[in-house]
């Protein structure tokens, strides 16, 4: 109990919010008693008890605040407003209980050093004390008119409650579209690079800030299935293309047709397997190519043309969606432990995002999966491979926001150094500096955001104002220690996405430190904020975002969200729009000062050692990777499995290939539950769209 009185800001707000008004109370009646009584002692233990009481206020006010940010995102529309309201409230008539405060002390004083002046002073400070309980009062009735479940926790909304009231009974994806990076890497794979194919992807959207929970939730529209036809057509023609042909088929003689054991047929199978991501057999390509010669009204009696088949594989939904099956299970029961070619391609995408190689495929044939030293072997071999870079650097250009950097766009007039090189090398520089710290190095993902060590090369030489001597390539650097550039939050790539085309955007900033790496959500902005006061930055008395923002912020409607995100955003805004680093803005000097939950910083330094060190940093990674994994939001059945994680994670001093290692190996994560089989694209169908 004490321990939660102590630690949880919510608690405590509520233990003690009561003491101004119940102690203000009874300090004017010992106080009205001794003055009308004229004693002296009375009065003066009256005006003491008064200062106390209003002082207390402090406290009261310092847990409320940081009880509205922690409780603000779990409230809905009415309690929210309430919430909002009584916030405004306490603003306007604290300062009142304050002045009680201080004018109690200033009596006491008084009463001590003049015996005469005790009448008075207890009289006056009495006075005055009527006032501050009205203020006490008034306050309390806002605070007591919000009514939800999350007040009246004796917990406050922690990451473990959060887990355990998520959905029960999870419905884990069964398709889930390859991404435009997976695509490239399975055609480069399968056929070669030097294969083009045409950017006809359909957008990737977003769900809970990953796109890989996003394609977990898209289908293929018709305008998108005439892309990937397009782009199938594309590839296929290519391949069997002269200049190609002969060195992917490997055949002898010419030869076009599609025969059990022919050179042509073996090429397919081959190139099945790969795109499928398991063993195809003789007979389902022979079986295809039957199909396309009937849908083609081919009356020759001769079978389609490689090309054919070639574009239908690459249309087939086996290639385009990775599709999650459970073992056999003969009991009927859809839950269960996943298929092994299922738990190949999951692994495989986990740690190298690409499609199993011929090993991983070769253990699942063999049923190896299931058995969990053998799955251990499989995960080691691909965590020891270079490949877990690009694993990782998907993961991290995903959470990150990094693949949606080149949608990023300045104002050239004010910014003459961005181009689409600078958003580019941007991105690149700071998987660099990810992966080496966590991969190569091996060191505390924490770190990252204090870590002095990053990359340059000629492009990005000019937004830091350094030289950088290599003429191609990247070269090292490192600053001193506290050096503002420190931390990833320094890179260029986090302030052009997170900024508006002609200014920096502490807002966007804060909201993006806050979900992504705190994992704490924000609420959405009400449709009719007025923005002309944060736009009217050629007024002096608001020359800096700080000016500007507390003036569009004292709106009522906007107070809700600023307050999660501005305090922290602000400790960024010296950098601009670029990532240059400044120290005016409209000539007036930037104060970089600000909070985080509770923890003050006067520099973006300060900062990146506060979201350090913050006690959510490390369990938000662990679940937005194994959202990232399972490719679906956390059920209550699996907040044992995240927190058991989290605590691995912990151990081995916060560093991401022991994690992999143990979300690969989760039962959670080998485990899925499947809904009514979605229907599956027909072979036929394909054929008719492509002849």
């Amino acid at each position: 109990m004490f321990d939660s009185l102590f630690n949880n800001p919510v608690y405590l707000h509520l233990a003690i919010n009561h003491l101004p008004v119940i102690g203000m109370m009874i300090a004017w009646i010992v106080l009205a008693f001794g003055a009308v009584t004229r004693d002296r002692a009375c009065a003066i233990l009256g005006m003491i008890l008064v200062c106390g009481t209003a002082a207390s206020t402090v406290l009261v006010v310092s847990a409320g605040e940081e009880a509205y940010q922690m409780v603000l995102p779990v409230l809905d529309g009415p309690a929210r407003e309430r919430l909002d309201l009584h916030a405004d409230v306490a603003g306007e008539w604290i300062q009142q209980i304050y002045g009680v405060a201080g004018i109690a002390l200033l009596g006491t004083l008084m009463a001590v050093a003049r015996p005469s002046w005790t009448t008075p002073a207890a009289s006056l400070v009495g006075l005055l004390t009527i006032g501050g309980l009205l203020s006490a009062g008034n306050i309390a009735k806002s605070g007591g008119e919000i009514r939800h479940p999350a007040f009246a926790r004796e917990t406050s909304p922690s990451r473990t409650a959060l887990l355990e009231a998520a959905p029960s009974s999870p419905q884990p994806p069964v398709l889930r579209l390859l991404t435009s990076q997976q695509y490239r890497e399975a055609i480069a794979g399968t056929f070669g690079p030097e294969i083009g194919i045409p950017d006809r992807f359909p957008p990737e959207l977003r769900r809970s800030g990953l796109i890989a929970l996003g394609r977990s939730k898209e289908t293929i529209t018709p305008s998108g299935m005439e892309r990937y036809i397009g782009m199938a057509t594309t590839i296929a023609q290519q391949a069997m293309s002269d200049s190609h042909r002969e060195g992917l088929l490997q055949c002898d003689g010419p030869g076009n047709q599609i025969e059990t054991g022919s050179c042509e047929q073996r090429f397919l199978q081959r190139v099945a397997s790969q795109l499928f991501r398991r063993e195809v057999l003789q007979e389902e390509i022979v079986r295809r190519g039957e199909i396309l010669q009937q849908k083609s009204n081919n009356t020759t009696g001769e079978l389609p043309e490689t090309e054919a088949i070639l574009t239908s594989l690459l249309l087939s939904p086996e290639f385009l969606f990775r599709i999650e099956e459970l073992a056999g299970n003969p009991s009927g029961n859809l839950d269960g432990l996943l298929s092994d070619e299922t738990l190949a391609t999951k692994i495989s995408y986990l740690l190298v995002n690409d499609a199993p190689d011929e090993e991983l495929r070769r253990a699942a044939t063999r049923g190896e999966l299931q058995n969990e030293e053998l799955l251990a072997n499989q995960v080691d071999r691909l965590l020891n491979s270079p490949r877990v870079r690009e694993g990782l650097g998907a993961f991290f250009a995903d959470m990150f926001r990094l693949r949606d950097l080149p949608q990023a766009s300045k104002d050239v007039g004010i910014y003459p150094a961005f181009d689409r090189q600078l958003v580019e090398d941007a991105r690149e520089q700071t998987l660099l500096v990810v992966l080496d710290h966590v991969v190569d190095q091996d060191l505390d993902y924490r770190d990252l955001f204090t870590t002095p060590k990053t990359y340059l090369n000629r492009t990005l030489g000019p937004i830091y104002r350094l030289p950088v001597y290599n003429e191609t390539g990247w070269e090292p650097r490192e600053f001193p220690p506290g050096h503002l550039r420190s931390g990833i939050l320094s890179h260029p790539s986090f302030h052009l996405q997170h900024s508006h085309e002609d200014r920096s955007s502490a807002t966007l900033r804060g909201q993006f430190v806050r979900e992504t790496f705190l994992c704490k959500p924000v609420p959405p902005a009400p449709a009719d904020v007025d923005f002309s006061l944060f736009d009217d930055d050629e007024n002096p008395a608001h020359a800096t975002a700080r000016d500007r923002l507390v003036a569009h912020s004292s709106e009522g409607s906007c107070r809700a969200c600023h307050r999660l995100t501005d305090p922290i955003g602000l400790g960024l805004e010296a950098f601009d729009a670029v990532g240059q680093l400044r120290e005016y803005e409209n000539g007036a000097i930037i104060d970089v000062s600000g909070e985080l939950d509770g923890v003050r910083f006067e520099s973006s330094a300060e900062l990146g050692i506060a979201i350090r060190n913050h006690p959510e940093l490390a369990p938000c990674l662990v679940e937005t990777l194994y959202r990232y994994a399972s490719g679906r939001e956390i059920s209550s059945e699996e907040a044992g499995t995240i927190q058991n994680l989290q605590s691995q994670f912990a151990d081995s001093g916060y560093r991401i290939l022991p994690l992999l290692r143990a979300i690969a190996t989760s039962e959670g994560f080998r485990q899925g539950r499947l809904p009514d089989p979605p229907p599956v694209l027909q072979s036929s169908r394909i054929v008719s769209q492509i002849s």
